[in-house]
């Protein structure tokens, strides 16, 4: 038998950029380490990346409506057992084309 785990939306507003800021980067473990007990038991976890991916911290989630998170959010989701993300949503455009590439 398989199990397969689906979640919703994965996102990172900008609250949660802020809060998990470090020295030189952010440290989202905080954030999925309650949740890696039940991805434990999946043997495939799919979620919906909410947010675009930016390689340029300054161009990171400023407005109520238009996401963009560091890739230490998106290592972290991996980590903690997600290793499968649809990013075809409505947020997917929110960087433009370069942000649905990176």
């Amino acid at each position: 038998m398989i199990k397969l785990t689906f979640l919703g939306d994965i996102m990172c507003k900008k609250e949660l950029i802020e809060a998990f800021k470090v020295n030189n980067g952010y440290d989202f473990h905080e954030i999925f380490v309650k949740m890696e007990n039940y991805f434990q038991k999946s043997d495939l976890i799919i979620g919906n990346l909410e947010t675009p991916i930016s390689k340029d911290i300054k161009d990171l989630s400023k407005e109520k409506y238009s996401f963009s998170s560091p890739y230490e959010f998106a290592k972290q989701v991996y980590d903690s057992g997600i290793k499968c993300v649809s990013t075809a949503n409505n947020h997917c455009l929110d960087r433009g084309i370069e942000g649905l590439k990176s």
